[in-house]
């Protein structure tokens, strides 16, 4: 997520309130964005100006924009904005790029949405890294196990053991969370088993099957009686 505004005092706002918002609209970071910059995550063309490129470099012009095309258009915008020219090498020589030899057209990716608003613009990327699914699947799973807890009127005080029965690719991609899952759940373990267990009639679990993100998903509890001392 991206925001930008001419207004201080909004970014200012945002600098300070970016760990409940970022909550509030599940992202994983916020990037706010000064006046006179562009986000990174839009969409950045390099146009050359192919008749002044010619007239300044001849024979080597076709060189020139070979290599051009080849560079990051971020990259070349920032260093000639901050210097004035960008510097290439062609066969062992240095050739300068200024502004006139160049055009950059911006736009939004299909995969970012863009929303004006009184203050400025916000971008919103809709692509999910896998990391971030898993994060949110793992917080889901949490708020399951939670509600499981409250049915079985298991006391706050009291841990469980609990087995969590998905595919071997999302096991792996949650073997991250599991702290955060034992910890918020109060468990005394979080297991993902190879085997779905609940299915060949593991005993002492309270098992239910969900659907979460069109994936399926079985969650087994059972309370754990530790031994004092």
């Amino acid at each position: 997520m991206a925001v930008k505004s001419p207004e201080e005092s909004v970014r200012d706002a945002l600098d300070k309130l970016k760990i409940p918002l970022l909550n509030k609209v599940n992202a994983k970071e916020l990037i706010v964005i000064k006046p006179g910059h562009e986000w990174e995550g839009l969409k950045l063309d390099l146009v050359l100006n192919r008749d002044i490129i010619h007239k300044a470099y001849k024979q080597q012009a076709s060189k020139v924009e070979g290599l051009l095309r080849y560079q990051s258009p971020w990259k070349i915008k920032d260093t000639i904005e901050k210097g004035g020219e960008y510097t290439i090498g062609v066969e062992g020589y240095p050739v300068k790029i200024t502004a006139e030899m160049l055009e950059f057209k911006l736009s939004t990716p299909e995969n970012v949405v863009e929303k004006e608003f009184e203050s400025g613009i916000i971008y919103l990327d809709k692509e999910l890294t896998e990391e971030m699914k898993a994060e949110g699947l793992a917080e889901e799973l949490i708020e399951h196990v939670m509600g499981m807890r409250r049915e079985l009127n298991i006391s706050d005080q009291d841990f469980i053991e609990t087995q969590i029965y998905v595919d071997d690719k999302t096991a792996e991609q949650l073997e991250k969370f599991k702290e955060h899952i034992t910890a918020k759940t109060h468990s005394y373990a979080v297991e993902f088993p190879f085997d779905n267990i609940f299915e060949e009639g593991a005993s002492g679990y309270y098992a239910v099957e969900k659907e979460i993100g069109g994936l399926s998903v079985w969650i087994g509890i059972v309370v754990v009686e530790l031994e004092e001392g």
